[in-house]
């Protein structure tokens, strides 16, 4: 039986968290729901908006680990194919990450216009075609198989690396525009 990887189960927890945001954001400019602009008087809109800033500000950081303490371990395991591929995509996603951002806080700070809007719906449908496929992409290929690739000190270490940086702080207990 496969080991259970430390390292894993909190990225895979992350990358869930990060989904079911997506699919909120995806359901909110849905056809039908795009009809209804944005309304700060509306508890779900904001609450929506909000988390979505606190969201988009955790993947810069995310990336970041992964790209600069993850991937440098698994290179040798494919010859650098994979993880050149996700930080391309991560390269890909950063512009649509803070596009969102930009335009969400914009929503939030000056409130909602049909411009701002399509906006906010344009840049939200091109940001969750990515990442759905993109975090699909990373559990396969990467956090489930870090039990066989990370010996148990390593994974713990690693562990406990990733919740103590900066950018592993509870969602909404950061400020977005510092890793977006």
């Amino acid at each position: 039986m496969e080991r259970r990887s430390e390292l894993g189960q909190l990225m895979h927890e992350e990358h869930f968290r990060t989904l079911v945001l997506i699919c909120e954001l995806e359901n909110r400019v849905s056809p039908k729901a795009a009809q209804r602009p944005f309304d700060a008087r509306n508890p779900e809109d904001r609450h929506l908006f909000e988390h979505l800033l606190a969201g988009l500000g955790e993947i810069g950081g995310h990336n970041a680990f992964e790209e600069n303490v993850l991937f440098p371990l698994l290179r040798d395991r494919d010859d650098g194919e994979l993880t050149a591929l996700l930080t391309s995509e991560h390269a890909q996603m950063a512009p649509m990450v803070q596009r969102l951002h930009a335009v969400t806080r914009e929503i939030l700070e000056h409130g909602v216009n049909a411009t701002r809007w399509e906006l906010f719906c344009s840049a939200a449908r091109a940001l969750v075609a990515e990442m759905m496929f993109h975090l699909e992409k990373e559990e396969l290929t990467v956090v489930q198989q870090l039990g066989a690739y990370l010996e148990p000190g390593l994974d713990h270490a690693l562990a406990l690396r990733y919740e103590t940086e900066a950018h592993r702080q509870p969602r909404g207990d950061q400020r977005a525009d510092q890793a977006a």
